[in-house]
């Protein structure tokens, strides 16, 4: 564009070197992980444990159901008596 022949020659003509960040930045990006680590692993505990509980909660009400069934069953006469006419 310009009516000069000579080449453009880029400022920047050595690769850009990012400086490494401040200890204050590294402890905060240290901080920021391990807490949302130390959050996953305690949620990922305690979904557990409501799983298993509520597991044990349905097994015991199953449980209790049947014997139930098993009870009316027992104490339920084996004929049943004819209608009167």
């Amino acid at each position: 564009m310009s009516s000069n022949s000579e080449p453009e020659i880029s400022v920047r003509s050595t690769p850009r070197r990012y400086r490494p960040l401040s200890i204050a930045s590294r402890m905060t990006l240290w901080y920021a992980l391990s807490s949302f680590a130390l959050v996953a692993v305690a949620t990922g505990l305690l979904y557990w444990v409501l799983v298993d509980a509520l597991y044990r909660e349905d097994y015991r009400d199953l449980a209790d159901n049947l014997n139930n069934a098993r009870l009316l069953l027992q104490s339920s006469p084996t004929t049943v008596p004819s209608p009167k006419e």
